[in-house]
């Protein structure tokens, strides 16, 4: 299981592998591959976040004297910031999961 998690979280974040998703999925919908695609993902982003956020809070002293006028842990910043890096993820987990929803297992199995 965790081999089969390392491959999709492979898959999800390089390049397209036209075979890989329909090798695995065979008889599932587009939108359970989709799911499983972001998912996946998505799971890669919140543990990236999450460990961002528990470096800043392990770093404060050391950023606050980087930043002019802005505390370390200025709550609207760091919303911000997560915010944002969440929608950016979010698009690159889409990509992946939209091509992978368009393949047709048979033709792709066959190459």
């Amino acid at each position: 299981d965790a081999k089969s998690r390392l491959e999709y979280a492979d898959f999800a974040s390089s390049a397209f592998a036209p075979t890989d998703v329909p090798a695995r999925s065979s008889g599932s919908t587009g939108g359970a591959i989709a799911r499983l695609v972001l998912s996946e993902g998505l799971v890669l982003v919140a543990v990236g976040l999450a460990l961002g956020l528990g470096g800043v809070a392990a770093l404060t002293r050391t950023l606050q004297n980087q930043l002019f006028e802005v505390r370390a842990t200025e709550p609207m910043v760091l919303a911000m910031a997560v915010a944002m890096l969440a929608l950016i993820a979010l698009a690159a987990c889409a990509i992946p999961a939209r091509r992978a929803t368009r393949i047709d297992p048979v033709v792709a199995l066959a190459d």
